[in-house]
């Protein structure tokens, strides 16, 4: 019982540290925005800034609200095992077939959600641009894609430790590392499930971006554009992938409505995330997190009691599986975790910033980054707590200082 108590404590914090967040970003809002971006919102569009902010944050709670319900549902009584036993087959069977059952169930409590958030509150305030029809193919592309992950995964652990029992981490921490390696290796295939990639085509534009590239040495195989507009209005640029198969993409959005400088910007931003090996740099970040994850999976493992609490005598592997899955009971070790690997993102994402004004483009880079805030409703003033646990990005006015002070530096 006491291990009950102490997962249900855990996803009650998890959910008072989204509350927290919420509470923090709407003090936020009473302050005054930094002064240098306070260009990018005229009166009228930043109060509809605020309705959409506060919508979409309304709408995220209801949500994790219901998963809490959920979550209490599982972790305060035997049910998962109940279903494990009443799943035909062997134990891996058994174990495939429960996750699978968990997605399903996942992926229908948030359809509702997803729904509101695309049809309803990004089609008022102009950003949707999704059909029903792409809406329903993106969820099965995307649970059949994230099941098949999950399974790939989780039977490298549940392998590993049966062949070499206590002693399987080494070994299951190795096929991890290989199946993130591929996945990241061809996150560009799996892109194109969901997106038609097409070569910018030839002129002026597609000239200036190959001059950049040859500038730093490297040879451009490709420059892609990706259709993101049918799906929404917002505005982005990607470099993924490793080694060869690694690919700058740009949005058709920022190509069709930015002028040549700010998007020679922003893909000089890019630029600096391919010189740096940033995708590579990410991916130990991740290991790092896998390494985490499987020393909690071993630790329970390493308690039986733990699993025996929830109806699991015989499978304790299989329950701390199955936690890590639903990752909600770790969601403060979770985040905790992440803060590491979203500060060194910061740190990555100033270095790329700092590299597009060493090569002259910091007057534009601004003047895109502004835009592109703007277009996407971004917010210019967040809490510093919220920056510090999640954001992947700086906030938009200290990019915009750090570009300034480099400019300065320069000249």
């Amino acid at each position: 019982m006491k291990f009950k108590i102490i997962f249900a404590v855990l996803l009650v914090l998890d959910f008072c540290y989204k509350l927290l967040k919420v509470y923090l970003s709407n003090r936020q809002k009473d302050k005054p925005l930094p002064r240098n971006v306070r260009d990018v919102y005229d009166a009228e569009r930043y109060k509809l800034w605020l309705d959409y902010s506060a919508e979409r944050k309304k709408l995220a709670l209801w949500g994790s609200a219901i998963r809490l319900v959920l979550m209490l549902a599982l972790f305060t009584t035997n049910v998962l095992s109940v279903c494990y036993h009443w799943l035909p087959g062997n134990e891996y069977t058994k174990f495939i077939l429960l996750i699978a059952l968990y997605l399903l169930v996942n992926t229908l409590i948030g359809i509702p959600f997803q729904y509101i958030s695309q049809f309803k509150i990004e089609e008022k305030y102009g950003f949707n641009r999704m059909t029903h029809k792409t809406f329903v193919k993106d969820m099965v592309i995307g649970f059949v894609l994230e099941y098949v992950l999950d399974v790939a995964l989780y039977s490298v652990i549940f392998g590993s430790y049966s062949f070499l029992g206590v002693y399987f981490f080494p070994a299951a921490f190795g096929g991890i590392a290989v199946i993130l390696l591929v996945s990241n290796m061809f996150s560009g295939f799996f892109r194109r499930l969901f997106n038609k990639l097409s070569p910018l085509p030839e002129g002026a534009l597609r000239n200036k971006l190959q001059r950049l590239f040859e500038k730093s040495g490297y040879r451009l195989k490709e420059i892609y554009v990706m259709d993101a507009s049918k799906r929404s209005t917002n505005v982005n640029a990607y470099c993924g992938g490793l080694g060869k198969f690694k690919e700058i993409v740009l949005y058709d959005t920022l190509v069709d409505h930015y002028t040549e400088g700010q998007i020679v910007a922003v893909f000089a931003h890019e630029l600096g995330h391919f010189k740096h090996r940033d995708t590579a740099k990410l991916l130990l970040g991740s290991l790092l997190n896998f390494l985490i994850i499987l020393g909690a999976i071993t630790v329970m493992v390493m308690l039986p009691q733990i699993g025996s609490a929830f109806g699991f005598e015989s499978n304790g592997l299989l329950f701390a599986m199955l936690v890590v899955l639903f990752s909600d009971i770790l969601g403060l070790f979770s985040t905790l975790l992440m803060a590491g690997v979203s500060w060194f993102s910061r740190k990555m994402e100033r270095r790329a910033d700092a590299f597009a004004a060493s090569n002259g483009y910091g007057k534009e880079l601004i003047s895109a980054l502004k835009k592109m805030s703007g277009d996407d409703f971004a917010d210019l003033n967040p809490h510093p707590f919220v920056v510090a646990m999640e954001y992947s990005h700086p906030p938009i006015h200290e990019r915009i200082s750090l570009i300034e002070k480099k400019q300065r530096k320069k000249h």
